[in-house]
């Protein structure tokens, strides 16, 4: 994780003189998501601009560790995206890690935008799986109405299950401001316990980022609260992070990333 980071660090400095993009910053949700996140890449294409980065997290007491090294380019409402990760115990060690990866095409026309990904395991933000889930595929379409309303779309299904595929519906309803937005977010899956749903926003300003919110998720019965912060310079931003789901026997999973984007 430590070379990671480092190698972040000094692409940074060699960007040192670019403009800043006007990427999207920290959201955790489906209308509004982080340029970086794989979760809605179609709304990725709304904002211009090439990123790279890097991320390192863990759970606190079981110390499961994640590193992360992410890539999003849009331009003209087109975008791509791509990310790979090890997660384990000790990421220096193949035999005791997971190797998961993902990517990403999406396109806006208008007031649609629409995305299409592939992934081994869905958002590290959101994760709460211990071991290896089975690879997905998942089509988003957003609509952004002539008012601040949005409203989207999202569905995904499993293709290597062990024991039956799984599908899963997400509708989201958000309200979109200049550098803002919030969103209500309704899951529903095959599995009739694995439901959620969760009230998140972001707010972006010229040197500073928030994004946070709550989820109820039904299979475990339990709220998960999630929250980010970033500092942004110039073309770098760096921000932490933490997940939590509050329940007995739970540990949050919290982190770091470092970003360069132009």
């Amino acid at each position: 994780m430590r070379k990671l980071l480092i190698l972040v660090a000094v692409l940074t400095s060699a960007l040192s003189l670019a403009a800043p993009a006007g990427i999207s910053r920290g959201g955790f949700g489906l209308l509004f998501a982080d340029h970086n996140s794989s979760r809605n890449i179609g709304q990725t294409a709304r904002s211009a601009g090439f990123s790279i980065q890097a991320l390192g997290a863990k759970f606190t007491g079981t110390h499961e560790q994640a590193v992360v090294l992410s890539a999003a380019f849009a331009r003209g409402g087109l975008a791509l995206s791509a990310y790979g990760s090890r997660y384990g115990m000790d990421p220096n060690l193949s035999a005791a890690s997971e190797d998961i990866f993902g990517v990403g095409a999406g396109f806006a026309v208008s007031d649609f935008s629409f995305g299409f990904s592939a992934e081994k395991e869905h958002d590290v933000y959101r994760t709460i799986a211990r071991t290896s889930t089975s690879a997905s595929v998942r089509g988003t379409i957003t609509y952004e109405t002539k008012s601040p309303l949005v409203l989207g779309l999202g569905l995904s299904t499993t293709v290597d299950a062990t024991v039956r595929q799984e599908q899963t519906l997400e509708v989201a309803a958000g309200w979109k401001m200049s550098n803002a937005g919030i969103e209500l977010l309704q899951t529903l899956s095959s599995r009739t316990s694995d439901w959620s749903t969760g009230l998140l926003g972001r707010w972006s300003g010229q040197s500073f980022y928030v994004a946070g919110g709550g989820i109820y998720l039904g299979l475990p019965q339990a709220v998960q609260i999630l929250a980010r912060a970033g500092f942004v310079w110039g073309p770098v931003d760096f921000s932490g992070f933490v997940t939590h789901i509050v329940k007995n026997n739970e540990n949050p999973f919290h982190g770091i990333t470092l970003r360069a984007a132009f």
